[in-house]
């Protein structure tokens, strides 16, 4: 059987329509010679209408009819990074045809960046908070720039609390900030001058941004043209990657032979050399001191790409590419008794001798102070104590707790609980010499506690005497606190229902 292609489609319609004419039809390998003359003279719109119907016919009966687990077709899946890929190879082909004849350090190049209201989440448009744009060429350096804080209206339903974080930090740009313009037409219009010498061409030359921002800088400009309502089509939409701009001025340079990493290039990009150099950002991120700035970004891409070119274009550094950091004014504060401040930069060559500073002030060495040392040995001697007198402790308070008052002054409690006067605790009559700081040694009779019923002949504590607290076990009880006139098989019998004998 053919392959059912748009001319085999073609055959097939021709063939039922001279059916319904006829009544007969001759078959499909003589309708061949006969809708071969017909078929070169159909227009090309005409030929997708059967193009699309074999693409179909393909699908839904061929061997490429298969589909994911996404209900997509198998045979028509892609590859995103395969097509991005493909994409940034036509875009480089286009780009450089577009510079033939035309001198590479005079062309216009115009870098951009936006600041979102938050990136955590997939949405269909990214909200845009600020906007930044530099125009700039080789030979002069940075030509032009374009700043504007942007009002893309309250955060959606459910995202207020990710925008605040995200703006926290990164931009720090609030929601409805008092510097936002929500004139969205002015922006666009503001835009298409920006980029375009002559206004009412329609090509306008491409943006560049950083591959990894390109996804938000392509929805950014896709809402600000819809919120626009221009009425006219948009003419900014090619957005270009920077990376691939540097790689093929440096392969344009003739001085090189391997083309460079694009990861190379992506981490000259970001690297965070300037990102706190002053003048670079809009008066806002520094009084707030951040980095997040677009205006500043794009101008930090200006200085990468200066910087890695001007060897092999052959221009000079001027201010309009680099900032004079020789002009950048700091202070070293002193240490060690320094009267004044060194404002010199330690690569900046002296012209005169090094300022003097004064003597640091003599370390007294102070008398070792001593303290608790902790014995770790396996002696009965576990802990030494300094006898230094200027750490004596003071002494300690009679402590208040109701078990220790009774325990050491023998007060009676109340009733309720079964517990009587506490003799005091026997002590030994070995004289020990308490600690420092704990103060004399309290006055304490030799003669042993009061005999207790149910004591044993050696002394010990009477609260470890007996059953439950301190006290002796009841007379007559037979476990379990029962009272003697109660048994254990009276019990057991009452759990069974038996009635006492």
């Amino acid at each position: 059987m053919p392959p059912k292609n748009a001319f085999y489609m073609f055959m097939q319609a021709e063939r039922k329509k001279i059916m319904a004419q006829a009544g007969t039809a001759p078959p499909m390998q003589d309708m061949a010679g006969l809708c071969i003359n017909r078929w070169k003279g159909l227009s090309p719109q005409e030929k997708s209408v059967y193009e699309g119907m074999a693409r179909r016919e393909r699908t839904t009966k061929g061997p490429g009819s298969k589909m994911d687990n996404q209900r997509r077709l198998i045979s028509e899946r892609k590859d995103p990074v395969e097509e991005e890929k493909k994409r940034r190879n036509l875009e480089t082909q286009a780009m450089g045809s577009s510079w033939v004849g035309q001198d590479l350090k005079k062309i216009k190049f115009h870098l951009i960046d936006f600041q979102v209201m938050y990136d955590e989440r997939e949405v269909d448009l990214h909200l845009p908070m600020e906007v930044g744009l530099v125009c700039i060429t080789l030979a002069d350096g940075i030509l032009k720039s374009m700043h504007r804080f942007t009002d893309p209206g309250d955060a959606p339903q459910g995202n207020r609390r990710i925008a605040n974080e995200y703006a926290e930090s990164h931009h720090q740009i609030p929601l409805n900030f008092e510097q936002s313009d929500s004139d969205f037409t002015s922006l666009w219009f503001e835009l298409e001058h920006f980029l375009a010498d002559d206004p009412q061409r329609d090509d306008i030359p491409p943006l560049f941004c950083l591959s990894s921002n390109r996804e938000i800088v392509e929805s950014c400009l896709e809402f600000c043209f819809y919120k626009a309502i221009t009425g006219e089509p948009n003419r900014i939409y090619k957005l270009y990657c920077i990376e691939d701009l540097i790689v093929t001025l440096m392969l344009r340079s003739g001085k090189i032979n391997d083309k460079p990493a694009l990861s190379q290039i992506y981490d000259a990009l970001i690297q965070n050399r300037w990102d706190y150099t002053s003048n670079i950002r809009c008066q806002y991120h520094e009084q707030v001191d951040s980095c997040w700035c677009s205006i500043s970004i794009v101008k930090r891409y200006s200085f990468v790409i200066f910087d890695l070119l001007s060897k092999l274009l052959d221009f000079k550094l001027t201010a309009k590419h680099l900032p004079d950091e020789r002009q950048i004014d700091f202070k070293v504060m002193p240490s060690f008794g320094r009267n004044k401040a060194v404002s010199k930069r330690e690569w900046e060559p002296r012209s005169r001798s090094p300022p003097k500073f004064m003597d640091p002030a003599p370390v007294v060495a102070s008398k070792p102070t001593e303290r608790y040392v902790i014995n770790l040995s396996d002696s009965d001697d576990e802990e030494s104590i300094s006898a230094s007198e200027e750490y004596q402790l003071k002494e300690l308070r009679v402590p208040q707790t109701p078990s220790m008052s009774v325990a050491m002054s023998g007060l009676k409690l109340g009733a309720g609980r079964g517990i009587t006067t506490l003799p005091s605790f026997p002590r030994s009559e070995v004289d020990v010499a308490p600690p420092p700081g704990f103060g004399p040694k309290p006055s304490i009779s030799p003669s042993c506690a009061p005999a207790v019923p149910g004591a044993q002949a050696r002394p010990q504590n009477p609260l470890l005497q007996g059953q439950g607290r301190g006290l002796p076990p009841p007379s007559g009880s037979r476990g379990r606190g029962l009272p003697p006139q109660v048994t254990m098989t009276q019990l057991a019998g009452r759990g069974r229902g038996t009635k006492d004998s």
